[in-house]
């Protein structure tokens, strides 16, 4: 029988929603206690408010010695390093500690903070990282036509549908755009209250930015996620010179009222928002 089935997975300091659909219960079930054990797993190793997670441990190690960590973690971990090098320090795991204050070691799964007092955060790439995690299980399950919403980073899996981009605005509903998406991960950071700040973490001072949202559209979910963050440090010229040279597209929502929009992404606009 071919049911409509969701899940709802409280974890990664979020409301994460998976929805299937064109599937089997026996098949759909399956894959959501995947999905379910995935990011419960996720959560318990890469939570900062967890003081057991690998996470908690690094950074509770700083300074003073190695510590072991799981393959998965050791991979967000480098992914973290490498989009810390590719967008110059604006995204930067460890709160502007400095390029090499993580040490890590691929043979012997390990992780070194350098220094005391460093602390790694992964908030601002592990939605991004697990949502590839989950349409890995998903394309592995043979599921073909899915919703995945972790915290409002989304990926349509299969089937291409109308995503809406909501106003930067603390309990707006209205959208901002409406895009047709397919297989791609859609990550927005920002920042709406009046008078709030970016932290740039290469100044260690609030950042000089001239954006209030950025939602970036990228085929990978860590990198995506990683860039949604630094865009808002780099503000709207440097991040459009970066994306040029990458193949992500974005959404900018500027201070004055603006909206910019990357060409690539231009014919993806369904409808405008009022």
């Amino acid at each position: 029988m071919i049911m409509n089935l969701q899940k709802i997975i409280l974890a990664l300091g979020t409301v994460n929603g998976i929805s299937i659909w064109d599937a089997s219960a026996e098949k759909a079930n399956h894959a959501l206690c995947e999905i379910e054990r995935l990011i419960l797993d996720a959560d318990k190793r890469l939570s900062i408010f967890l003081p057991d997670s690998e996470i908690s441990k690094l950074n509770a190690c700083a300074g003073k010695k190695v510590v072991n960590i799981s393959p998965e973690t050791l991979e967000i971990l480098s992914d973290a390093i490498k989009m810390q090098d590719g967008t110059n320090g604006a995204f930067d795991v460890t709160k502007g500690a400095g390029h090499n204050a993580l040490i890590l070691d691929a043979e012997e799964h390990t992780a070194f903070l350098k220094k005391k007092g460093i602390r790694v955060d992964l908030g601002g790439i592990a939605k991004g990282y697990v949502a590839d995690q989950v349409r890995r299980i998903l394309s592995e399950e043979g599921i073909s036509n899915a919703l995945i919403n972790l915290g409002g980073t989304v990926v349509c899996h299969g089937v291409e549908r109308e995503v809406e981009i909501r106003k930067p605005m603390h309990g707006s509903h209205s959208p901002l755009l409406t895009i047709s998406s397919r297989n791609e991960i859609i990550a927005t950071s920002g920042t709406y209250e009046r008078g709030a700040h970016i932290w740039d973490p290469r100044t260690g001072k609030n950042a000089e930015t001239d954006l209030i949202a950025v939602t970036v559209i990228g085929e990978n979910g860590a990198d995506t996620d990683a860039l949604a963050t630094a865009c808002m440090v780099l503000g709207l010229r440097e991040s459009a010179s970066l994306l040029q040279k990458r193949k992500e597209s974005a959404i900018f929502v500027l201070r004055s009222g603006g909206i910019f929009v990357t060409e690539r992404l231009r014919n993806q606009i369904v409808k405008k928002g009022a």
